[in-house]
């Protein structure tokens, strides 16, 4: 039973892995701005440098920073400074 179950558990995680993926290669392909809350919940889910700048040049390439709009501001800035942590530390070494 546990080898089924470590196998049902496998898969489970690999699936979540290229949905998880799948979220942040949309945001170079998607024709229109998402909303200021489905763009921070990327940001909470974003565990590479890749998804943050993916998220970064998404929200530069729509122009939604900076223009009055304080929700895409605050995700903006919280995934600019989250990337220059990661960068940071993953430089660090």
């Amino acid at each position: 039973m546990s080898l089924l179950w470590s196998m049902f558990e496998g898969y489970k995680e690999a699936k979540k892995d290229v949905y998880h993926q799948r979220k942040f290669d949309e945001l170079s392909n998607y024709p229109m701005l998402f909303s200021s809350n489905y763009l921070n919940e990327l940001l909470w889910e974003a565990d590479e440098l890749q998804d943050l700048h993916a998220l970064l040049h998404y929200m530069e390439r729509y122009s939604c920073v900076d223009v009055g709009i304080e929700t895409y501001d605050k995700v903006y800035y919280k995934a600019k400074d989250q990337y220059k942590k990661m960068w940071e530390k993953e430089n660090k070494r």
